[in-house]
């Protein structure tokens, strides 16, 4: 039994419900920077800062929206010229079947609006100094966070995937190749991870 109160009690639980919200915004902001990289005659260290530039500040709602243009979809972005100039780097999940994907969009919506509710709606609303609604917010955010985890999870793990092939274009720049990395995830069939380098 915890010796903190149950006012100490909820906002130990907001805290840590609002930290893992934002390590799962942050977390997202390097995925999709990493996504859908393209560039023609042009330098791939330049186009990796802009698109961090402008992801630095997106919303998580943002992030999430961008997600499912970029990791989740067949490229809209890449370039109509196709030659020895061109750069590319990509990152896709591929599923199973049209509603495993569906079904995993739902479930980081119901995250998405679970978070801004909570920030928006919940907060302002609580009284603090109620017993009744300590003990709801904080069986509501225990619930969120037992949620949140595996999705966290999923993309902490694409991520780290992603890293270690980020190492092989750092140690061979010219490098060509194509990966599919398989998962426990029925619903999954692979993350997609693709590369293309100028020619010299």
């Amino acid at each position: 039994m915890s010796s903190l109160s149950l006012q100490d009690q909820a906002l130990r639980e907001i805290g840590k419900t609002i930290y893992n919200y934002q390590k799962l915004e942050k977390l997202l902001k390097t995925l999709i920077v990493h996504t859908n990289v393209f560039t023609i005659d042009g330098n791939a260290q330049e186009v990796f800062d802009d698109l961090r530039k402008s992801h630095s500040m997106q919303t998580l709602g943002n992030l999430v929206t961008r997600l499912f243009d970029t990791l989740y979809a067949p490229s809209k972005e890449s370039p109509k010229h196709r030659g020895d100039s061109t750069f590319s780097l990509q990152i896709r999940t591929v599923f199973a079947t049209e509603e495993g994907l569906e079904a995993h969009k739902e479930k980081l919506q119901s995250i998405l609006l679970s978070r801004n509710t909570l920030i928006h709606q919940t907060l302002g609303d609580l009284d603090i100094h109620s017993p009744e609604a300590c003990e709801a917010l904080i069986k509501d955010l225990e619930a969120q966070n037992k949620a949140f985890t595996p999705v966290y999870m999923e993309f902490a793990d694409t991520l780290a995937e992603f890293s270690d092939w980020a190492r092989t274009i750092a140690e061979n720049p010219d490098s060509h190749f194509a990966n599919e990395q398989p998962t426990d995830d029925p619903e999954v069939i692979a993350t997609k991870i693709t590369h293309k380098s100028p020619r010299k």
